[in-house]
């Protein structure tokens, strides 16, 4: 195998992307639309700045296809597990050996 030598350019990307055969855009701008969205959040939550309570802000899903953002309150927990919320670190895990950690 032989080195480049010093100062050549690399095989032009166009070359490259004439072979790619790519059905769906980049996600990039995806994932900086939602990380952007959940710095707001965080932002919101420490310096409260809304117009709205928090609470009305528990869960945040947006839909890129038709460009919306829907928000959900925050609701009183009917799960299961609501006896076991904030008993912190015990072992086995919130008194379940089956989610134990096996040696």
């Amino acid at each position: 195998m032989t080195s480049p030598k010093v100062g050549t350019r690399p095989p032009s990307t166009s070359r490259i992307a004439q072979c790619v055969n790519e059905e769906r855009p980049a996600v990039i701008s995806v994932n900086a639309f939602f990380g952007a969205l959940a710095v707001n959040e965080f932002l919101a939550r420490v310096h409260v700045f809304r117009n709205v309570g928090n609470n009305e802000f528990s869960t945040v899903r947006g839909d890129l296809g038709e460009v919306a953002l829907y928000r959900e309150p925050e609701e009183e927990s009917k799960g299961h597990l609501l006896k076991e919320v904030g008993i912190g670190v015990c072992e086995p895990p919130i008194g379940r050996p089956s989610l134990s950690l096996r040696q």
